[in-house]
């Protein structure tokens, strides 16, 4: 019987889980929780808003802390196989698109309404905003003080967790755990001195379109800051535990803060920078039995070697070709 369930493919199978359902109805708790609160809804006279509420927040967390729990779990036990960590970084690849598109849909308000202040076919807008950009009675904040010093902690944040990421490649724990260290630290300081900057701003969200896309864009950039701080908090924590390896890291790898850099050249160092057509194209033939074409291996090695290749293929690939090289450069030095 044991032997009828014995697992024969490189997928997981996931065991039955309760955090899913728990999870949605927390969040409905949260929610439902507060819009009452925030629109003053009594429920039987009783105002139950900040206490339901506060009931979601707790099942959200503790469905957090629970669930991420069981994925630890299963990575250490063998489960993540190589095939499991390639489409946990294309679900990756995806939600890094999904936010990209989310920061371009403020810029765009923001540069729609700089570039087009005195628009005359937009005769409302001009009235709104005087025909100039930032509007009459804005003051804006100077950028060569507090954001500048925000910018720099965020690129020397981006440095340490660099360094954190090298170090565990290198199985040096010591700096793996300084470079977690210092990069929570400076997460921390960059919110503190955004709350700095936000209490002595002197225009509001509401009542202009600079305040409203001004918050929107850099509040929401604030709260992935706080976020990936907090999973990073968390990587240093299970590094200390021992958790991290050389080898398996993708915890460690997605918490950096989803830094585009630094998932293009972890997805270049694991072989992966190879798109998805050439992969089905060559999982197809290999599937057939046919031998990989000339021009498809030649191109295989131009951009990386791919991990569901046999290994002849992998060993010929050797180091990237020259294209990949001047690919790569140019993207470093624009990110």
């Amino acid at each position: 019987m044991a032997e009828a369930h014995a697992k024969n493919h490189d997928y997981h199978i996931l065991e039955p889980s309760p955090w899913p359902l728990i999870g949605a109805v927390s969040a409905f708790l949260m929610a439902s929780g507060f819009v009452t609160w925030w629109k003053d809804i009594t429920i039987l006279g009783l105002d139950l808003g900040p206490i339901v509420f506060g009931a979601g927040i707790i099942g959200v967390l503790y469905t957090m802390l629970a669930w991420w729990s069981d994925v630890v779990k299963e990575a250490n036990t063998g489960s993540h196989t190589r095939v499991v960590q390639l489409h946990h970084r294309y679900g990756m690849i995806m939600f890094i698109a999904s936010e990209v598109m989310f920061f371009a849909a403020w810029f765009w308000a923001y540069f729609d309404a700089a570039l087009y202040a005195g628009d005359p076919q937009l005769y409302s807008r001009v009235e709104a905003l005087g025909g100039v950009w930032p509007p009459k009675g804005i003051e804006t904040f100077d950028p060569w003080h507090l954001p500048l010093l925000n910018t720099l902690i965020l690129l020397t944040s981006g440095t340490t967790v660099t360094w954190a990421h090298h170090a565990l490649l290198h199985n040096d724990r010591q700096g793996l755990k300084m470079g977690l260290w210092l990069t929570v630290i400076l997460g921390i300081l960059f919110s503190f001195v955004q709350a700095y900057e936000y209490s002595h701003a002197a225009f509001g969200f509401s009542g202009n379109i600079y305040g409203a896309t001004f918050f929107m864009a850099t509040g929401f950039h604030g709260a992935h800051v706080i976020i990936g701080t907090i999973f990073l908090a968390v990587c240093l924590l299970r590094a200390y535990r021992g958790d991290f390896t050389p080898q398996q890291h993708l915890g460690f790898e997605f918490a950096a803060r989803l830094r585009v850099r630094r998932l293009v050249l972890a997805l270049r160092r694991r072989g992966m920078a190879l798109p998805l057509r050439c992969h089905l194209c060559v999982g197809l033939r290999r599937k057939r039995g046919r031998p990989l074409k000339h021009r498809t291996q030649k191109w295989i090695c131009t951009f990386g070697p791919h991990p569901m290749l046999s290994s002849r293929v992998r060993a010929s690939c050797g180091r990237p070709g020259p294209l990949f090289t001047g690919v790569a450069r140019w993207v470093r030095t624009m990110l």
